[in-house]
């Protein structure tokens, strides 16, 4: 180890378990290179039916078919072994039919094609890809066909354009993207890629806070707001959630803050808290013993932090922590001395003190302390997407600071977005990136909240 690296905190490499108790560092590691099994194979009557819908008078519909086939026998023709992806049927132990594409005008053909799926009996074993040209944004097309489906109980995969050149550009793209596709369609069908391997100690519940509105450029920004909150017990699985409309205004004194009603508060922080109670194992030990630890992206008066304590403390639970996750933190560290950029920037799970018990940066991304492949150099992110998180703690319980548990807590968290076998290039951990979502969805006006967590993928 370098003086360098002496200077930081590393944390373990989570571990990921899949079937029989195998383990490995990373999906790609368990699945393609050591042909592990998935952690839980959902029971199916029949094959997957993977139904396609492109835009109308679309040219590269024929290109689409190929990644198709290619998601369904695999794509092995590369140098690079991560990038070889088995078929479909050999990694998962469940078979894809591929229907001939139908051609969509607008969002209200995609909308029918949902309801008619919706009607079917098998609709469980059906997910409708849909190719389009239109990003994600609050109430665009992404959303809409979301925000549709879910009520339906029908599961949608939308395909960017961009993807479909990707896909024919570099050949090591190839591989990565079918693993990324084939982890999604599986996850919607219920099936468990993998689990964390240790059950993240101490902790009853995580629980996401975010906030999501348009903005006005007038005057004070105010938010015709969505308030979220997304529940995950101690191994990451989903609770629950629950998000309403809610009056969310930036505060004219503490600027950059948000204020939130207290009744929507109230009700959230209630809600989330009746999630955890259904799903302790042991109540007496998640409200004596255990911590409530809230994640949150948005920073907020302090009147609403004040008020979630209030509550939870109300409701028998003892421990608590608020952490405030930062994209991106605007310090960095490099090591001068190294032999390439690439290798300069810290390991993954490296992490130090801006400020002992308040404020840390996390590198959940970063030099890969270890290597897929027996005998050969770790893999390396590109220098330009390593940045460290910063994570800041709020308030919590009497006594409570920011610990290198909590790090690691988070560090483990991102372990577990099941549309991504690439899990070393996520930065945020699932609650916040998922409570994003379901927030968005909510802005875009989705109502039911009671939806696996798989048709956020």
């Amino acid at each position: 180890m370098t003086a360098f690296e002496e200077s930081l905190g590393i944390l373990d490499t989570p571990e990921l378990e899949f079937r029989a108790g195998k383990r490995a560092l990373d999906p790609v590691q368990g699945l393609a290179l050591n042909n592990y099994k998935p952690f839980s194979t959902p029971s199916l009557e029949d094959n997957i039916k993977v139904d396609l819908m492109v835009p109308l008078n679309y040219q590269k519909t024929n290109k689409v078919m190929e990644i198709l086939r290619d998601l369904k026998n695999g794509w092995a023709l590369t140098r690079y072994p991560r990038s070889r992806y088995r078929p479909f049927r050999d990694t998962y132990d469940i078979d894809l039919d591929l229907s001939s594409p139908k051609q969509y005008g607008s969002a209200s053909d995609v909308k029918r094609e949902i309801n008619h799926i919706s009607r079917l009996m098998d609709k469980r074993l059906h997910v409708l890809v849909v190719v389009s040209s239109q990003r994600s944004e609050i109430g665009g097309f992404y959303y809409q066909v979301k925000a549709h489906s879910i009520p339906k109980q029908v599961q949608t995969q939308i395909f960017l354009d961009a993807t479909v050149e990707k896909y024919f550009e570099p050949e090591y793209q190839r591989g990565d993207l079918l693993w990324n596709f084939s982890l999604s369609i599986f996850s919607k069908v219920g099936g468990i890629p993998w689990k964390l391997a240790n059950r993240l100690e101490k902790v009853s519940a995580f629980v996401s806070l975010t906030t999501i509105a348009a903005t006005m450029p007038v005057g004070i920004i105010r938010r015709k707001g969505v308030a979220s909150v997304e529940v995950v017990n101690c191994w990451g699985e989903h609770l629950g959630r629950v998000f309403m409309d809610a009056k969310v205004e930036e505060d004219p004194i503490e600027r950059g803050a948000w204020t939130i009603d207290q009744d929507t508060v109230k009700s959230l922080v209630e809600g989330a808290l009746d999630n955890v109670e259904r799903g302790a194992a042991e109540i007496k030990k998640a409200k004596q013993e255990d911590y409530i630890v809230f994640h949150t992206t948005d920073r907020y008066v302090t009147q609403v932090y004040d008020q979630i304590k209030s509550i939870v403390s109300s409701r028998g639970f003892r421990k608590l922590k608020i952490l405030h996750i930062q994209a991106r933190g605007p310090l960095s560290i490099y090591n001068p001395e190294a032999s390439s950029p690439r290798r300069a920037w810290p390991k993954e799970g490296s992490y130090w003190y801006l400020e002992n018990g308040k404020i840390a940066f996390l590198y959940t991304i970063g030099r890969w302390p270890y290597s897929t492949i027996p005998g050969t150099e770790p893999y390396v992110i590109s220098p330009h997407s390593v940045s460290p998180l910063q994570v800041n703690f709020v308030t919590g319980s009497e006594g409570t600071k920011l610990e290198d548990s909590d790090l690691e807590h988070i560090y483990n968290l991102t372990r577990l977005h099941y549309y991504s076998a690439d899990i070393p290039r996520i930065r945020m951990p699932l609650t916040t990136r998922i409570g994003r979502r379901a927030a968005l969805l909510a802005a875009s006006g989705l109502t039911m909240q009671d939806f696996d967590i798989s048709y956020l993928y």
